[in-house]
């Protein structure tokens, strides 16, 4: 049996909320006049149980590695700021360090699969 995290209403809830402040704080604000902000795409996010720690997911298509890794660093660059602006717009008791992670894409994982090595063993 696979071994789930359950997720409460509570971590729903506020990962939606951060979801959205962080959205509207990079596109109105922080890279307002940047190029990248174009460039990705924020799918999901995840906040631990104790609330202290939040994963946002981005998504970018059709880029070289490089430039896929340069967009998720210079998000991570701005997370102390953008923590401080989670601050100032939501009411809790700690605000949770934030960290952006690459989403895996299906296509690339396909790919990934089909020019590994192929091993009948674990076939059959």
């Amino acid at each position: 049996m696979a071994n789930k995290k359950i997720v409460t209403l509570r971590q729903k809830k506020i990962s939606e909320q951060i979801k959205r402040i962080i959205i509207q704080y990079l596109m109105l604000e922080l890279l307002r006049d940047n190029p990248i902000k174009n460039m990705f795409l924020i799918t999901k996010t995840q906040v631990s149980k104790d609330l202290k720690n939040a994963n946002v997911y981005i998504k970018i298509e059709n880029l070289d590695k490089r430039i896929r890794d340069f967009i998720k660093n210079t998000l991570n660059d701005l997370s102390s700021e953008i923590k401080l602006h989670l601050a100032k717009n939501m009411v809790l008791k700690f605000v949770p360090e934030v960290k952006f992670f690459l989403e895996v894409m299906e296509l690339e994982f396909i790919t990934n699969i089909n020019t590994g090595p192929l091993n009948p063993e674990k076939i059959l």
